[in-house]
């Protein structure tokens, strides 16, 4: 596994199955930005509510896209309610990394992004072992050997997305119309990176697990 062909990968993964990965990301996108706009006043609670409930649309996009996977019928409705039974592991599984990424993204950021390939595959590894600090350790194990070439792909896929979004925007402020825009602009960007962010992971769960690998032969 190669970072180019990781992230090759995963974006013909998004490509060919667009009309069922985009529409359930936008699903959860939408109440996510519209809840943030309501909850504007109150940050700590706009960050909670947020955060919470963009780790159960993960979760859910995840097991939608690790069914595609391995052929299993399209059944949105039970995705969202697996995600739903482990919300409060994808929680805890979320603060812990986002915590730790953000702790070596302090120091020099390039240990923060080595975190995000070393634990690129806790929320499939959760989703369909179950456990919490357990789908860590096992993503960890899983990408030993594999960490930096994770880490070159989560590298450029970082920089592409920042790098586009910036774009857009400081052509919105150009037109003079940001403020206008502004809501839909980060509900497609959310949608996008969502999308493409789920990819990356089960399609690098994909090359790392021997059974997922086995079931889709």
């Amino acid at each position: 596994m190669t970072a180019g062909n990781l992230l090759r990968t995963s974006l013909d993964f998004c490509l060919a199955h667009w009309q069922l990965l985009i529409p359930l990301a936008l699903a959860g996108m939408l109440p996510i930005t519209m809840l943030g706009y309501l909850l504007e006043g109150n940050a700590a609670l706009n960050m909670l509510v947020g955060f919470a409930t963009l780790q159960v649309v993960q979760g859910a996009l995840t097991m939608t896209a690790l069914g595609l996977l391995s052929g299993r019928v399209f059944d949105p409705a039970g995705d969202v309610s697996r995600a739903i039974n482990l919300c409060l592991p994808l929680i805890f599984v979320g603060i812990t990394v986002g915590t730790l990424v953000a702790g070596g993204i302090f120091f020099l950021i390039f240990p923060g992004i080595y975190l995000i390939g070393a634990l690129l595959l806790t929320t499939p590894l959760l989703m369909t072992e179950g456990g919490g600090l357990r789908a860590m350790m096992r993503s960890w194990d899983m990408t030993e050997g594999h960490r930096w070439q994770l880490f070159l792909a989560v590298s450029v896929a970082i920089v592409m997305m920042f790098v586009g979004s910036t774009l857009i925007y400081r052509f919105a402020q150009t037109l003079g119309v940001f403020d206008y825009v502004v809501v839909i602009l980060d509900v497609i960007f959310g949608t996008l990176i969502l999308t493409y962010s789920t990819a990356l992971s089960v399609t690098a769960f994909r090359s790392l697990a021997p059974r997922l690998r086995q079931s889709t032969a």
